[in-house]
């Protein structure tokens, strides 16, 4: 498994700033994390022009250390190892690639680590994501955490935090023990949220939770093309996906936790929980990768994800309507049917009538 062997900082992270937050947690998401597995027959819609591609069954595989050291590429982040330890105190391991051989570290945690490693060289080819702690060179991340493992993973301005073990697995589950702690969808999810950390800074509102939810499933799922959150936790007595957090392609089908939301008019006229909220803006990317395929969506992603007019300010529904239609329009100029694509998302949503709030 290729994993970043940047050198290590020779004294400890510095203190982080910001309000921690969780993917999912307590009654937002009573049991979360991971995806991956394929849609089931019985419930997938026949297939359509465009519509993105269902993924293969994933299964947990030994972990494969590297033999040969291999650097992260340039201005990629370091991914840098912590133990909590006694007190809460955390022992700093080192680079992925020396922590990744400690023979401590349980299998789920060296999984943990090397999901880490892939989603931050994901994020850093295709958003620009770099490193955001006091040096701006690394991303923390945090294991064994107390805190974790009586809520579940969770991310801060510098730092992904999980635990030791995964509270929000089903009791009874069957899903793969090497991949329970931290699985790749949900470190893609995390790692997305510090970067929306470093543009809202502390003090998230209720809507900018909603904004940050949305767009951290949406960048996750278009990374896995798989538009699920937490689908490898759910696993039947065989070993099959059973069903997922949140199920942005079909809605209820194989959901559980709080019913998501893809019209934006319910968000508007009620309190709706955040993740559940969010779900009315991956549901419109998901809307626009069935217009202009994958690639344009993930395009669009990036541009949302980085684009300051969406985060700063407060942020609101109002303002990431425009910046579906504005960042469109910047990216395909002139394109009249991927301007028409991105509109018709938007009516599908709803999302449009929030530009005449």
């Amino acid at each position: 498994m290729d994993i970043g062997n940047a050198a290590v900082a020779g004294r400890a992270p510095s203190s982080v700033v910001g309000a921690q937050h969780h993917a999912q947690h307590g009654k937002h998401a009573p049991q979360h994390p991971a995806k991956r597995a394929p849609r089931h027959a019985k419930h997938a819609p026949a297939h359509q022009p465009g519509t993105p591609p269902t993924r293969a069954k994933h299964r947990a595989k030994k972990i494969q250390l590297p033999t040969t050291p291999i650097g992260p590429p340039a201005g990629a982040s370091t991914v840098i190892v912590e133990l909590e330890g006694a007190g809460g105190r955390s022992v700093v391991l080192g680079s992925a690639e020396v922590a990744i051989q400690n023979k401590s570290l349980t299998n789920g945690e060296r999984q943990a680590i090397a999901n880490a490693v892939r989603a931050v060289r994901y994020l850093h080819a295709r958003y620009g994501f770099s490193g955001v702690d006091a040096a701006g060179s690394a991303v923390h991340l945090l294991l064994r955490s107390s805190q974790a493992d009586e809520r579940g993973p969770f991310a801060d301005n510098v730092r992904i935090t999980a635990g030791g073990r995964n509270p929000l697995l089903p009791t009874g589950s069957t899903a793969a023990a090497a991949d329970e702690i931290l699985p790749y969808d949900v470190v893609l999810h995390e790692l997305t949220h510090v970067m929306q950390f470093t543009r809202l800074g502390a003090g998230w509102s209720g809507l900018q939770s909603q904004l940050a939810e949305g767009m951290a499933d949406a960048v996750s799922m278009l990374a896995t093309r798989d538009w699920t959150i937490g689908e490898a936790y759910y696993r039947d007595a065989n070993g099959a996906s059973a069903k997922s957090i949140r199920e942005i392609a079909r809605g209820a089908v194989r959901h559980t936790g709080e019913p998501v939301v893809f019209d934006w008019r319910k968000v508007r006229d009620g309190q709706v929980e955040e993740h559940a909220a969010g779900a009315v803006l991956s549901r419109t990317m998901y809307e626009i990768e069935l217009r202009l395929g994958h690639e344009r969506a993930e395009q669009l992603a990036a541009a949302m994800v980085n684009d300051q007019q969406v985060w700063v300010g407060g942020g609101s529904w109002q303002s990431t309507a425009a910046a579906f239609a504005r960042l469109g329009a910047t990216l395909w100029a002139g394109d009249i049917v991927a301007s028409q694509a991105v509109a018709d998302a938007l009516a599908a949503t709803h999302l449009n009538e929030a530009l005449r709030a």
